[in-house]
């Protein structure tokens, strides 16, 4: 199948969101004139896992899904030009207080491709440590709360933490590093910063 777009209008645009209708041509003969797509700005989430093998959780009120929802850290790019592992230190220190030297990209990721244009950037950083206060937004309220690894997955089973990225993200270092459920980070050597 081929699909080429021969137009796009904005029907919102704005800092945080734009939306968009397409008008798209489908295997040359059919046309689609009301396709919708999100521009939002790319995502970086963190696993965090501090020196004593905690996992750095945050709670927050979700407006959208009027929940209050368990998650991991993590946020908007603040600039188009900003790198991925520049968002995702800068979201950790801001949300949490803490930093880390070690830091791995685990998978670059989509939430919705259908509709919505935004990668999802998901990283490990191990033996982080708390060097400041939270630097909250105005509007944002975040708890924090550090469980052991195995908690987290935990609460990914029973759906504690149940939003995707933060599940996709736990689920992937479980995989990758099942060494983290008995025994923590410690003992993993340093990985390239990427």
């Amino acid at each position: 199948m081929k699909i080429v777009c021969q137009n796009k209008k904005y029907l919102l645009d704005s800092v945080w969101l734009k939306v968009r209708q397409d008008e798209l041509l489908v295997d040359g003969n059919k046309t689609i004139d009301d396709y919708y797509v999100t521009e939002n700005p790319d995502v970086a989430l963190v696993v965090a896992i501090t020196k004593n093998n905690e996992v750095i959780l945050k709670t927050e009120y979700r407006y959208a899904a009027d929940q209050v929802l368990t998650e991991i850290p993590g946020g908007s790019f603040r600039l188009a030009e900003e790198l991925p592992l520049d968002s995702a230190k800068r979201e950790l220190k801001e949300e949490t207080g803490y930093e880390s030297d070690q830091w791995e990209l685990l998978a670059k990721t989509y939430d919705n491709p259908p509709r919505e244009t935004s990668t999802v950037f998901l990283y490990l950083a191990r033996n982080c440590i708390l060097t400041s206060e939270q630097q909250l937004d105005e509007f944002e309220y975040i708890s924090l709360r550090l469980v052991t690894f195995q908690e987290a997955i935990n609460m990914v089973l029973s759906n504690e933490i149940c939003v995707n990225s933060s599940a996709s993200a736990l689920m992937r270092c479980a995989m990758m590093y099942p060494e983290l459920l008995t025994k923590g980070a410690e003992g993993l050597g340093p990985k390239n910063i990427k």
